[in-house]
């Protein structure tokens, strides 16, 4: 119950807990948490708690380092997709950021939503992009909608020919239609993520990543 209430809290909707957790449930809620992958958000919500209502102090460093550590990760992850995106641009392939990072921008505060690989629809029909993607040493089977490109600074890229699919044809085939019909507004996007504590640029070339399934190429 107070797990979900902390989240409410977190979200906005309610200000405080109904009652004040016990230092047992509040180490329940610190583990469920981050079952859940919820470890962030979560801290949004102590943060807001009133103070006679907030965790003990060894807990709530704990969880403001583990916070923390959730933030770090997802500025890497803004860097790569920024690179990627721009990168496969410069080869001739519009693009834009699936689900995690670019979900995340929905979030009052974006570095604390935890995801995890970074899933990029690349514009060009599967043939054409699987060719460029194989051309860099990849060797992973692919699927329906995507291929594994490989890991980036450990971060897994996953390269997407069509952002999903459905498994009944008749539905799968409105759904494929759909998704071509909104390429040009999705692939409009510039590779700009913005953060809650700055604005990510584009043109920011401090963090280099190498592909590492292959020594001879870089972006």
């Amino acid at each position: 119950m107070f797990f979900f209430e902390l989240l409410q809290v977190a979200l906005g909707v309610r200000d405080r807990l109904s009652a004040s957790p016990s230092e047992v449930e509040w180490a329940d809620i610190f583990q469920q948490s981050g079952r859940q992958t919820l470890i962030g958000i979560a801290f949004c919500g102590v943060e807001r708690l009133p103070q006679e209502q907030r965790p003990p102090k060894e807990l709530i460093y704990k969880w403001f380092s583990r916070s923390a550590w959730v933030e770090r990760q997802n500025e890497k992850k803004n860097h790569i997709c920024i690179e990627v995106q721009k990168w496969f641009g410069e080869n001739g392939f519009p693009s834009c950021i699936l689900k995690g990072q670019g979900l995340a921008q929905y979030y009052d505060q974006p570095l604390r939503r935890q995801s995890g690989d970074i899933d990029i629809w690349v514009k060009g029909g599967w043939q054409k992009v699987l060719k460029f993607v194989y051309s860099f040493g990849v060797k992973r089977k692919a699927v329906y909608h995507h291929v594994d490109f490989g890991r980036i600074d450990g971060v897994n890229i996953e390269v997407h020919f069509t952002p999903s699919w459905m498994y009944n044809p008749f539905k799968n085939y409105y759904l494929q239609k759909w998704f071509k019909s909104k390429e040009e507004q999705q692939f409009a996007h510039k590779p700009k993520i913005q953060t809650n504590k700055h604005k990510t640029d584009s043109n920011n070339t401090s963090t280099r990543v190498k592909l590492e399934h292959s020594n001879n190429h870089s972006i």
